[in-house]
């Protein structure tokens, strides 16, 4: 259901120290060199690079982990897919964009594991928890678009679910 006169949200605005920050550079790009060693097809949806896509996407996860006082991944293993963890008995995965206005993407390759997706954005070293939706209402034909790399699924941000504090 579209919602058209909603405003952009106001999320949820998480700082990282200086050390978290870090954490993520080192992280994130440990990700990138796992997945490049594996053969894993990049799935980035935007015009970043792996590494830095890597790094901005564990800074949202690691944002979003930190608010909620819950623990991100810190698997390091090759994987395509999964979720980024379990919050109120759901698994969910964070998305992440630097742009202000982003919408939720989500790539076509169902991924069973997940329930709910969340959107944050990156301004390192603040990280804004856009919101979140369920994932029967971002896969769906009616939110198929291509935003230059291909095709996906998107949710602009006046449709997100906002969570409580």
């Amino acid at each position: 259901m579209a919602i058209l006169n909603k405003p952009i949200i106001q999320g949820i605005k998480v700082e990282l120290s200086w050390d978290e920050v870090q954490f993520c550079q080192l992280y994130g790009r440990m990700r990138t060199l796992i997945a490049k060693g594996n053969n894993l097809p990049d799935t980035k949806m935007g015009d970043q690079d792996a590494f830095e896509g890597d790094v901005m996407g564990f800074m949202g996860e690691l944002a979003f982990a930190k608010h909620f006082n819950t623990f991100p991944d810190l698997g390091l293993k090759s994987k395509s897919g999964s979720a980024d963890g379990l919050f109120n008995g759901k698994y969910y995965d964070v998305k992440s964009s630097t742009i202000e206005n982003a919408r939720l993407l989500c790539t076509l390759k169902d991924n069973p594991d997940v329930e709910i997706y969340v959107l944050t954005i990156v301004k390192s070293p603040i990280v804004e928890i856009k919101g979140w939706a369920w994932k029967s209402d971002l896969v769906k034909e009616c939110n198929k678009t291509n935003l230059g790399h291909g095709l996906s699924y998107a949710l602009d941000q006046r449709n997100l679910n906002l969570f409580e504090e």
